[in-house]
C-alpha cells in the first residue's frame, strides 16, 4: 500500500509510478487529513509512504501521523521522500520511529524533483522541470525492485555535512517562525472566490467568509493553495509572484 503526501504533485507523481510497478494500492493523505478519516490501514505488501521534505525533515504532520497510525497486516515499511534541495537526517529521524515502534523499516530513499519552494527560490519552467523529473525514472524504477523483493533500498543522495544543524535547529525554526500562515496575503481584487485554495488545503487552515479567504492557524506550509490558486492571488511577503509558481507537469507529458 502507497500512502502519500503532495501539494503540488511531485509526490504524487512517484506515487503513481511505484503505483504502477507495484500493481499495488494508492492511497492520499491529504484526502486523510482533510476529511479527519480514521488512520487505520490494512496491507499484506509493504507500506510505501511517499512525501516531501519540508526543512531537512518529513513534515511535522507526517512524522505524528507515523507515528499514531494503526499499520496492520504487513509490518515492514519503504519511505521515498522527494525534495528540492537535500534530506538532512530525514532518514535517521524515520528510523527512529519505526525502531520503537518495532516495525521492519526497510530504508530510505530521497529523490531531487521540481523545487516548489518559492519562498526562496525561482521555479523551474515547465520544460526544465519535465527534463528534470524524467531523469529520475530510472531510479523510481530501480525503487520499485526493491519493494517487490522485499530488500532495503540503496541511498543514491549523501546527506550534507552539516545535515544535524537543518534538520535539528534549522527546521525548529522553520517550524516556530516559517510554519504560519500570518504573512500570507490575498489580494481580493484579484481573488474570484472559486475557494480552490480551501478546498486543496490538507488541514483545513482556509475559509471563506463574507466573501473574503481567511487563514486559520493549522498551516502546515505546503504552499499548495499558492501554487493552485488559477489567478496567484494569494502571495507570501511579497516575494513569489518574482519567483514563479509551479504545479507538477501532467502524468502524460512526464511519461512521452
Amino acid at each position: 500500500m502507497i500512502l502519500y503526501f503532495s501539494s503540488t504533485g511531485n509526490s504524487k507523481f512517484v506515487a503513481e509510478i511505484l503505483k504502477m510497478d507495484l500493481q499495488d494500492t494508492a492511497v492520499s493523505l491529504n484526502h486523510i487529513f482533510k476529511n479527519n478519516l480514521k488512520l487505520e490501514f490494512y496491507t499484506e505488501t509493504p507500506y510505501v509512504i511517499v512525501c516531501p521534505i519540508y526543512a531537512w525533515r518529513l513534515p511535522r504532520k507526517i512524522e505524528t501521523f507515523l507515528k499514531k497510525a494503526h499499520f496492520n497486516g504487513s509490518q515492514s515499511i519503504y519511505i521515498v521522500a522527494t525534495m528540492g534541495d537535500s534530506y538532512g537526517l530525514a532518514d535517521q529521524y524515520c528510523k527512529k520511529i519505526f525502531l520503537k515502534r518495532k516495525m521492519d523499516y526497510k530504508g530510505f530513499a530521497g529523490i531531487l524533483m521540481p523545487d516548489n519552494y518559492m519562498v526562496s527560490n525561482k521555479m523551474l519552467s515547465k520544460n526544465e522541470a519535465i527534463s528534470n523529473i524524467q531523469s529520475n525514472l530510472p531510479y523510481l524504477h530501480e525503487i520499485s525492485k526493491h519493494i517487490l523483493n522485499r530488500s532495503e533500498l540503496e541511498m543514491k543522495l549523501s546527506s550534507k555535512k552539516n545535515a544535524w544543524l537543518l534538520s535539528s535547529i534549522a527546521n525548529w525554526g522553520f517550524n516556530t517562525f516559517m510554519r504560519n500562515s500570518r504573512s500570507f496575503k490575498v489580494d481580493n481584487t484579484t481573488c474570484i472566490q472559486c475557494q480552490k485554495c480551501v478546498r486543496v488545503c490538507p488541514t483545513n487552515n482556509i475559509c471563506m467568509k463574507n466573501g473574503r479567504i481567511h487563514f486559520k492557524n493549522e498551516c502546515m506550509f505546503c504552499l499548495g493553495c499558492i501554487h493552485n490558486c488559477p489567478v496567484h492571488a494569494i502571495d507570501y511577503k511579497g516575494k513569489l509572484k518574482a519567483n514563479g509558481y509551479y504545479l507538477c507537469p501532467p502524468l502524460t507529458d512526464l511519461l512521452k
